[in-house]
């Protein structure tokens, strides 16, 4: 829905560095096919990079911008606000399982891992990630269950001397008998 006009912004360094990195393909769709999961396990490899390997993609970035400069003289960026919001779909997404998720990934990567062994080791990742969620989960509701009783505990002690016990609790008007 671009104008045939719209002149594209010049490419960053990271977005240089995550082009090659998904144009090499060491990220399989077995492993990872979402896209904003490839781009933090990106991020992360990115963030691990040395300063002498970032120097290389932001010397990259200048010279895409000064050809840039070169092709549009006249080009400055104006951001447009859209006319409506665009509607957001109910999708549970930034997980803390699929942040640890993405590190590990980004780890095996650095680490040299690719094609099948990569794939077995994420699916290791993906068990182990998976027997943590549930044991997480049970441990949990249960410190739950037990915090909730002791205070319901303490709650009720506290006004169980007093003489304001034969008080009714608040019943809000609103609500239906």
């Amino acid at each position: 829905n671009k104008s045939p006009n719209h002149i594209p912004r010049p490419r960053n360094a990271f977005m240089l560095f995550r082009s090659a990195f998904a144009a090499a393909q060491k990220i399989r769709t077995t492993v990872e096919h979402d896209n904003r999961h490839i781009t933090r396990i990106i991020a992360h490899c990115w963030n691990r990079l040395s300063d002498a390997d970032k120097r290389v993609w932001r010397e990259k970035a200048a010279a895409e911008k000064a050809l840039h400069a070169q092709k549009y003289p006249n080009y400055r960026f104006s951001p447009i606000g859209r006319a409506t919001k665009p509607i957001k779909r109910n999708v549970r997404r930034n997980g803390i399982e699929d942040k640890k998720r993405c590190e590990k990934v980004a780890d095996l990567l650095l680490a040299g891992k690719s094609g099948e062994e990569l794939e077995d080791a994420v699916k290791q990742i993906d068990m182990s990630l998976k027997t943590e969620v549930s044991d997480h989960a049970g441990n949990d509701a249960s410190l739950d269950a037990e915090d909730s009783s002791a205070n319901d505990h303490d709650w009720r002690s506290q006004f169980s001397d007093s003489e304001d016990s034969n008080i009714p609790p608040f019943r809000s008007p609103l609500l239906p008998p």
